[in-house]
C-alpha cells in the first residue's frame, strides 16, 4: 500500500511539472531571405489561464550566417511596452557555429500579453550560402506574479536562405 501511495505521489508530481512546463510556450516563426537582407523573427508567447507570467528569460542560439542588429538586438512590440515591460538582450558569447543571445522581458506587475512579445531582426550575411540557418530558443523560464518559476520547453526554427 505504501508503495502504491508513493508511486501515485511521484506520478502526480511528475504530471504537475509537465503541465506547468506545458502551460507556457514560446514559438519562433520561420522566415526566408537572401544574403545581405534583413529578416525579422517573431517570438510568440502562448500562455495558459491562471499562470500568466510577469517576467520571462531565455537564450537564443543563432547560426553564423545570421547577425543580430548591433544597436538593439531585439524589440518589444507596443502591446508589451504598454504592459509595463522592458526588453534587454545581449550577446553572451560567440562560437564557430554562431552566437548566443540572452534576453530578459520584465517590469511591473501586469502579465505579459499573449501573442508576439519580441521581434528579432537578423541580417543574413553577405557570404551566406543558400540553405537553412538554425535558430534555437532554450533555457527559457517564466516567472509568475507569485514568483513561481515555470520552465518552458526549447523551440527551434530556421531562416531559409534563398540562392542569389
Amino acid at each position: 500500500m505504501k508503495r502504491a501511495i508513493a508511486f501515485l505521489l511521484s506520478l502526480l508530481t511528475t504530471l504537475s511539472l509537465v503541465v506547468g512546463a506545458a502551460g507556457q510556450s514560446l514559438q519562433l516563426a520561420p522566415v526566408t531571405g537572401s544574403a545581405g537582407e534583413w529578416v525579422t523573427v517573431p517570438i510568440v508567447l502562448q500562455r495558459s489561464p491562471g499562470r500568466e507570467p510577469t517576467a520571462l528569460q531565455w537564450e537564443i542560439e543563432i547560426a553564423n550566417q545570421l547577425e543580430p542588429e548591433s544597436q538593439r538586438i531585439a524589440r518589444a512590440p507596443l502591446v508589451v511596452i504598454e504592459a509595463g515591460k522592458s526588453l534587454t538582450c545581449a550577446v553572451a558569447g560567440n562560437s564557430a557555429e554562431g552566437r548566443l543571445l540572452r534576453c530578459v522581458l520584465a517590469g511591473g506587475q501586469k502579465p505579459i500579453p499573449t501573442g508576439t512579445i519580441v521581434l528579432l531582426p537578423l541580417r543574413i550575411t553577405d557570404r551566406a550560402q543558400a540553405g537553412a540557418a538554425r535558430i534555437r530558443l532554450d533555457h527559457a523560464l517564466a516567472v509568475t506574479e507569485d514568483l513561481k518559476q515555470l520552465p518552458i520547453n526549447p523551440v527551434e526554427t530556421v531562416v531559409t536562405i534563398r540562392a542569389h
